[in-house]
């Protein structure tokens, strides 16, 4: 059975709260997500890599510290399994700004926020692209 691995990051400001945006997938809706993607092994040659490279992709910025990998979350498909490999992430950088403009040319992310406990009682397991998102949220917040 075929082995997908996908790196996850959770990015905390200095104010312990986290980074969620809204991406726009294919016909759906603008929901919350998180940097994430498949780890492409002739790509990236390493998790930490991957999982970087993602980061500067979706927000443009750089200076990644790679605090721990917090867990791997499986999800079992008839031809194949998924493991989500989510790790802890903080930039040397002041991130607290981030906005909209950290991304040029994709229309597909916008509404960069940080949110803590209070602000994720707000929303919903349908407000987010993937469910183990909300999930992995509500156990961090």
């Amino acid at each position: 059975m075929k082995i997908v691995k996908k790196v996850w990051a959770i990015i905390e400001n200095s104010d312990w709260k986290i980074l969620i945006f809204k991406e726009k997938l294919d016909w759906k809706e603008y929901l919350y997500n998180i940097p994430k993607w498949t780890f492409d092994l002739e790509k990236d040659k390493t998790l930490w890599k991957a999982v970087m490279r993602e980061i500067y992709e979706e927000t443009n910025l750089k200076d990644t510290k790679i605090i721990d990998i917090i867990n791997l979350y499986p999800k079992y498909y008839d031809d194949y399994i998924s493991i989500l490999i989510l790790f802890k992430v903080t930039f040397t950088d002041d991130i607290n700004n981030i906005s909209n403009i950290n991304i040029e040319n994709n229309e597909n992310i916008k509404d960069y926020k940080f949110i803590d406990s209070s602000d994720f009682k707000n929303l919903k397991k349908e407000d987010f692209i993937d469910n183990r998102i909300y999930q992995v949220l509500k156990n961090i917040l």
